[in-house]
């Protein structure tokens, strides 16, 4: 048994400070990943020319998770050089979408990124967004890291084909956060708190569905949102990463209801936050109209695809779980 594991509760604990103050936190919630977690961790504690906050906590796993965090922490502590602050968290009950929340308003830095607990972190990722971040000229609010993906079994499935060194750095557009793209994740999304604060806090239900396409679109609103195409995360992509959990009948996925009751929460959303900056005058009056028509447009389809997936259901004999906790 680890010399730590008395010590955990819901409570945070600090195992270690870092001997200065921290440039960013990283947050890295964590469930059930122990096939993947030790890798995923010890590619955030090697962190390169930055010093983070490293928040790492566990949504009552039930697996061997938290132990191989335990141990994984103690013998990096024994052979390395105080760096970074190392804070942790261990959950007796399951906080499903609100455990992000717990991080974020915990972190103490104002850029906060996550780190999932079976992704791969580039020793550079934190440097390369500190750099984003303070560059005047960009004014970045929010940035996103173009992922490499890689299998269950780190089998490279994708590759950018470019070195870190080679970073290319872009402006995300509304067309990217309406069309979806596959890089605007919470996986790979840092975000400076001060700035984004502006808007209201996301409901529960927007804390794991949606949330990511809602927070790209405040910062584009805002006039700061980047996306990074280098190789700074392998993401992994397997069978236990994919939101299962909206609806317990497998059916359902086949009829689409979930991802039409995922699109109209965070398109309804996203008309609030364009109310607010047209409201604040963030935006022009031709910008505000061009995406609040767009809005519309998205709002009406996915009202009509969450009906037509309704009765779909109903032809099935399926009842549909509209627990939020689930």
């Amino acid at each position: 048994m680890s010399k730590l594991d008395k010590q955990f509760g819901d409570s945070f604990i600090t195992v270690q400070d870092s001997d200065k103050p921290p440039q960013l936190s990283i947050l890295m919630p964590i469930h059930n990943c122990q096939g993947y977690i030790q890798e995923a961790l010890l590619s955030v504690l090697a962190q390169q020319r930055a010093i983070a906050e490293i928040i790492i906590s566990d949504d009552a796993s039930t697996d061997s998770t938290f132990n191989q965090v335990l141990e994984t922490i103690e013998q990096w502590l024994e052979k390395t050089p105080q760096t970074h602050r190392i804070v942790l968290r261990r959950g007796s009950e399951r906080l499903r979408r609100d455990h992000l929340h717990l991080l974020v308003n915990k972190a103490s830095c104002d850029i906060v990124c996550q780190a999932h607990g079976d992704d791969i972190s580039n020793p550079l990722r934190a440097a390369y967004l500190l750099g984003c971040f303070s560059t005047s000229q960009l004014r970045a609010n929010m940035v996103f890291i173009n992922p490499d993906l890689i299998g269950g079994d780190g089998r490279l499935l994708r590759g950018l084909g470019v070195l870190p060194e080679q970073m290319g750095l872009s402006k995300v557009t509304y067309e990217m956060i309406f069309g979806a793209h596959d890089a605007l994740i919470g996986a790979t999304m840092a975000w400076r708190k001060s700035v984004l604060s502006q808007f209201p806090q996301l409901t529960t239900n927007l804390a794991a569905f949606g949330h990511d396409r809602v927070m790209a679109f405040r910062s584009y609103l805002l006039g700061g949102c980047f996306l990074i195409n280098a190789p700074l995360i392998k993401r992994r992509i397997h069978h236990a990463n994919w939101s299962k959990n909206l609806f317990q009948q497998p059916k359902a996925v086949q009829v689409n209801f979930g991802g039409s009751l995922v699109r109209l929460s965070f398109f309804s959303r996203m008309k609030e936050d364009l109310e607010i900056a047209h409201n604040n005058c963030w935006i022009s009056a031709n910008r505000f109209q061009l995406l609040k028509n767009l809005l519309e447009g998205r709002l009406e389809v996915s009202v009509n695809e969450l009906l037509d997936s309704t009765s779909a259901l109903t032809r099935l004999g399926y009842t549909v779980n509209w627990d939020k906790n689930e």
